[in-house]
């Protein structure tokens, strides 16, 4: 070989090591990204470094381990290509936190899971639901149900024999079921463990297996934060936790400690996200019957110093285009509103609150805008006495990160049966609705001016 041509070889032997280095480097890095070891840089498969390798939402497939993934695609619409064993990498904007319990907000054009799809935490709590992609969504409210076999509502359920939809009228279960978000105070534990506690008039507690009720309904979640969920002890309220996860049903308000009890429930598809936090002023006392969660023990989300739920509704607001407060406030069985209500209201409202529900007076309260936010002070009871009783569904519109509509639906509780009004009937709630509203209009309909 002479002296050109064995140039030649060496220049083309450099060039060929230089390529194979490049190779065999590239594939180390694929493989310390697919198995979450560091890379030669120093950043783990979770810092995000290969972008292009999916579009996908992290940690979907963790928070689904009842999900079967053989056969199917992934969360983004395509055959996984990934060896084994492999995770997607997160390409969002912001990363899932461990606090928040939900998927990252996603890149424009990138598909969240399908509609229907229930994000868990690793105990099995619902922390998110994926709703259809429609522009505008609906959301439905009911104040107080109660299932516990010892009392008249649920006996006179046994007695029809026809579960919990003999209980409604076919257009309040239409209403009920065709909400995309239908939320309800669950004013009891579900258990068969516990003892009453000793100092209470009224301790309520229900068989396990009248969890499908809230399914039967068209129910999206239950807030947990009131003065009855905790009614059989700690024991009672941590089956509750477990009877609900097993059902799949999203709650807000308790926890196993403080940061589970003060988490909110985040519903979204790819135009709007909302998040649901529940909290309880009642049993305004130092020692209340019904304890509030601590970092290190069980019970419900407490605000009567209402600072720290002023401070996650102004957290929220920064993660999610709409904020929704379901509190349990007020004085049973009087229109009149106490200062706290008026005050954790407007405090609520300037957080970033978008619409504030109330519960426990057991009869209707007033409405108003504060701060340019709707508040109904008290919905009333809806399927929880014997008593005859004016209800109601208070149901809110959505679109483009803001409330469009607000309606006040008159209903009556009576004879352990709960229906929606209509004709006189429908009218003379309306009238009483206005007559103890004097700060907003209310139309026939039962539709809230919201231009204030």
């Amino acid at each position: 070989m002479d002296n050109r041509n064995l140039k030649v070889f060496g220049i083309t032997l450099a060039i060929c090591l230089v390529l194979g280095a490049a190779v065999l480097g590239t594939v180390a890095v694929l493989k310390g990204s697919w198995t979450g070891e560091k890379t030669s840089n120093g950043n783990s498969a979770e810092s995000g470094e290969l972008k292009s390798v999916s579009l996908s939402v992290e940690g979907w497939e963790d928070l689904n381990p009842d999900r079967s993934t053989e056969g199917e695609k992934d969360p983004a619409g395509q055959d996984s290509d990934l060896p084994p064993g492999a995770e997607r990498i997160d390409v969002s904007k912001e990363t899932a936190t461990e606090e928040s319990g939900t998927i990252a907000e996603t890149e424009e054009g990138e598909k969240l899971p399908p509609a229907g799809t229930k994000l868990k935490d690793e105990k099995g709590r619902v922390t998110e639901v994926i709703l259809p992609e429609n522009e505008e969504i609906t959301m439905l409210f009911a104040g107080d149900i109660l299932f516990d076999d010892n009392f008249t509502p649920m006996v006179v359920l046994r007695n029809r024999g026809q579960g919990i939809l003999g209980s409604f009228s076919d257009a309040t279960i239409d209403e009920m079921r065709a909400a995309d978000i239908f939320v309800i105070n669950n004013e009891f534990p579900y258990s068969d463990r516990g003892a009453p506690l000793p100092n209470k008039n009224f301790t309520f507690r229900a068989k396990p297996e009248t969890v499908t009720f809230l399914d039967d309904i068209g129910v999206d979640m239950v807030t947990l934060a009131n003065n009855h969920a905790y009614d059989f002890g700690e024991e009672a309220l941590l089956d509750t936790f477990t009877i609900l996860n097993n059902d799949e049903m999203p709650y807000a308000g308790a926890g196993e400690n403080l940061s589970e009890a003060v988490k909110e429930m985040v519903f979204r598809n790819g135009d709007q996200s909302i998040a649901v936090l529940s909290a309880t002023q009642i049993e305004r006392m130092p020692n209340p019957d019904t304890k509030g969660a601590t970092e290190s023990s069980a019970g419900v989300f407490r605000c009567l110093d209402d600072t720290r739920l002023v401070e996650r509704v102004a957290e929220a607001n920064e993660l999610y285009d709409i904020v929704v407060v379901y509190v349990h406030w007020g004085t049973e069985s009087t229109t009149v509103l106490d200062y706290r209500q008026v005050d954790s209201a407007k405090r609520l409202a300037d957080a970033g609150a978008d619409l504030i529900i109330g519960d426990h007076p057991h009869i209707l309260q007033s409405i108003d805008i504060v701060g340019g936010c709707p508040v109904i002070y008290s919905l009333g009871n809806y399927w929880f006495n014997s008593s005859a009783q004016d209800s109601c569904l208070v149901k809110a519109t959505l679109s483009g990160g803001r409330v469009t509509a607000w309606q006040f639906l008159p209903a009556r509780q009576e004879g352990c049966f709960t229906s929606l009004l209509d004709g006189a009937e429908k009218d003379r709630v309306l009238a009483h609705m206005r007559e103890i509203s004097p700060n907003v209009s209310i139309d026939a309909d039962g539709y809230l001016s919201l231009n204030r």
